[in-house]
């Protein structure tokens, strides 16, 4: 017995395994975001994991770091080597070539390689490569580095390597810093490093750079860092389905899927947060914890992330969401001086048939006066009906892609472009309005079933129908403003984009408060966005469609929405087949927008019909006045012959500026999804309380 003992501890004593790390796929990732995450390769991550394809889903637990046997032969009292990093070990007084190759578990010859060694002599101090680097993009060359050794450190050829770098020649210098990665999946875009040339960049992705320019309208090979290149028309939604077995979908929304963790509650968070960066739904953090107000967290409050779990909670200083929504909105700028509104009622700006906005001309650089300081901080009056904090809605599944892009999830396809660039700057790769629409309607049905799941918070509107008409849209942006960024920048707002968040926003609290509620139109690649990056804009993406099969069936340019009488026609078409089967007294129709005029009050306009002759809307004009009170300070009503609101069978039937992008600081504050919550939050609160008499 004790020859098998002795042997045992020997083994043990003398073989440390060192595994991989492994990670828990949550429900919104995928191989390439994991991939991104931990600084490796999608086909590393296959490799790894054994994974004929890119399917991965919730719960899976994947190696996101290659497995090293590591045979420690050396004396175990050995002090531990302090310079030791994944890859890379100092030769310490007594070292050999022999002796690490028998250390680390790498073979002689291959140590050779990788440290380019012609011979095994070592000396202390001198820095040896124990394996190839995994997950390195870029290298910076060392002392006695050239490129073949570089070459076979990171398994790529000389050739590929002068190509990718643009190098005119083998000769590296210290100091140098190399593109060592080629990617084997081309991914939808390249944001452009400092040492990037346009004919790299081709060399990387197997490309050439006249393609690049003309999948960026470039008419050089002049690229600036920072800069975010499209490496293929993504925009055809024909991007394969993260999850592409049906019979994986359960396993991505099962709670026994899920982590099974805790977390512990710091300043600033939310269910919503908690529950978007753990990867878990509101819902099930409430079972998990017995959480009955979802408003109520303290800071140390100990969460667990699965069933079958308790929480603690551990005590610290108080904090409710609505606390740190305050302090949060306390850092944004201040309130101006009221703005002046010559005349009560009446149009400033003459309207034209063709628009439901006047004509107005892009502010000056006088009016740009105003800083992001001058901001007014919205007072959004949160009740228990206008109260969506917490909830997150994240379409998981198997037959709609999502991607994570810049902080927020986007399906099918995601933009090209990190912020609006410029005024004149759009994305238009969709195939077709009827492509669109099919996949605007599958995305839809799966947001408002996930709406139609959360509790209701009350039951005031139930027999109402409401249509909600996002403005613009398709071929028609709205207005696209400048306004100051952070660190002297420049921001471009697009109107169509912001109003369409606005609209979702209202779609969920008016369905839990009991009404049917349609819109006009819908946009294929998202759903609600947080948009929290102080320096992006969302993109003017030309790809929204009329909520209506009808309108997309002859499938050509003239589908797209755009801002002609006929366009502004069919979204009153869509609401009169909607109203169908609601009594004619319990119709509301809202068309969203955001004004671009100097010459109106800073706060919420809303705007009723009025003929050419003067006739009035009696009944929405009484609305209209009703909701101001709850639309703000500077809030204001006006008549005007909008197309929008002509012929239309709603009851109450309105137009709502939500803010005035003349004035850069409302531009700046539309940017941020809380401001477009308690825009959501102030109209519909405003549309219970007008409904009582």
């Amino acid at each position: 017995m004790k020859r098998p003992i002795l042997f045992i501890l020997l083994v043990l004593l003398t073989a440390l395994v060192v595994s991989a790390e492994s990670v828990a796929v949550k429900p919104h990732q995928t191989l390439w975001s994991l991939s991104r995450q931990y600084g490796v390769s999608v086909a590393q991550l296959k490799e790894w994991n054994h994974l004929s394809s890119n399917v991965v889903y919730a719960g899976q637990q994947l190696k996101v770091s290659q497995d090293t046997a590591v045979t420690q032969t050396a004396s175990l009292n050995r002090p531990a080597n302090t310079d030791l990093t994944p890859f890379r070990y100092t030769v310490h007084s007594g070292d050999s070539l022999l002796s690490l190759s028998q250390r680390w578990g790498t073979s002689l010859g291959e140590l050779r390689r990788l440290n380019g060694l012609t011979q095994d002599t070592l000396w202390v101090g001198e820095r040896l490569y124990i394996r190839r680097p995994q997950g390195i993009t870029f290298y910076t060359v060392e002392p006695g580095d050239t490129l073949g050794h570089i070459a076979v450190l990171f398994n790529i050829s000389e050739t590929t390597l002068t190509a990718i770098n643009q190098l005119s020649s083998s000769q590296v210098v210290p100091g140098q810093i190399l593109r060592v990665f080629k990617p084997a999946e081309v991914p939808l875009t390249h944001v452009v490093a400092p040492t990037d040339t346009l004919q790299g960049i081709a060399a990387l992705y197997n490309t050439t750079t006249s393609t690049l320019r003309a999948l960026n309208g470039l008419d050089s090979d002049t690229i600036h860092a920072g800069e975010v290149l499209r490496l293929k028309n993504f925009a055809s939604a024909s991007t394969l389905a993260v999850f592409d077995d049906p019979t994986l979908k359960a396993s991505a929304s099962s709670p026994s899927s899920r982590s099974s963790g805790t977390y512990r509650v710091k300043s600033g968070d939310t269910l919503y947060k908690i529950a978007r960066t753990q990867g878990v739904s509101v819902s099930d953090l409430k079972t998990w914890n017995n959480i009955t107000d979802p408003s109520l967290l303290w800071v140390g409050q100990v969460l667990v992330l699965g069933p079958g779990n308790s929480g603690s909670s551990t005590t610290a200083s108080a904090v409710t969401t609505a606390s740190v929504a305050a302090s949060e909105l306390s850092n944004l700028p201040q309130a101006p001086g009221p703005v002046s509104f010559p005349g009560t009622a009446t149009s400033a700006t003459s309207s034209t048939p063709n628009s439901d906005q006047p004509l107005l001309a892009e502010p000056t650089e006088a009016s740009f006066g105003a800083t992001p300081q001058d901001v007014p901080v919205p007072n959004a009056p949160i009740t228990p009906e206008t109260s969506r904090l917490g909830h997150q809605y994240v379409v998981m599944d198997p037959n709609i892609p999502v991607f994570e892009w810049n902080g927020d999830y986007y399906y099918w396809t995601h933009p090209g472009a990190l912020s609006q660039p410029n005024r004149g700057y759009f994305e238009d790769d969709w195939p077709s309005p009827l492509d669109a629409y099919h996949k605007a309607r599958q995305l839809w049905k799966k947001f408002a079933a996930m709406v139609n799941e959360e509790p209701p918070l009350s039951t005031k509107l139930k027999g109402w129908s409401v249509v909600l008409d996002p403005g613009h849209g398709g071929l028609d942006p709205g207005t696209i403003v400048r306004t100051p960024g952070p660190n002297g920048t420049s921001l471009y707002i697009t109107e169509a984009q912001y109003v369409y968040d606005i609209a979702m926003r209202m779609y969920e609290l008016l369905r839990r408060n009991g009404a049917r509620v349609e819109l006009t139109r819908l946009v294929p690649n998202r759903l609600i966005l947080d948009t929290n990056s102080p320096d992006s804009t969302l993109i003017n993406e030309k790809n929204s469609v009329y909520n209506d099969l009808a309108d997309n069936l002859s499938d050509n340019n003239s589908d797209w929405p755009q801002g002609s009488v006929s366009s502004l026609e069919k979204r009153v078409q869509i609401a009169r087949t909607f109203f169908q089967d609601t009594p004619e007294n319990k119709r509301i129709f809202i068309s969203l927008h955001a004004d671009n005029n100097p010459g109106v009050p800073v706060g919420t306009g809303v705007y009723t019909f009025e003929s050419r002759s003067g006739i009035k809307d009696q009944a929405s004009l009484s609305f209209a006045d009703k909701l101001l009170p709850y639309l703000g300070k500077d809030s204001y009503t006006r008549a005007e012959p909008l197309i929008v609101l002509k012929n239309n069978p709603a009851t109450y039937k309105i137009l709502v500026e939500t803010h005035n992008l003349a004035i850069p600081a409302q531009a700046w504050l539309m940017r941020f999804g809380k401001t477009r919550e308690q825009d959501a939050e102030k109209i519909v609160k405003g549309i219970l309380e007008a409904i009582k008499s």
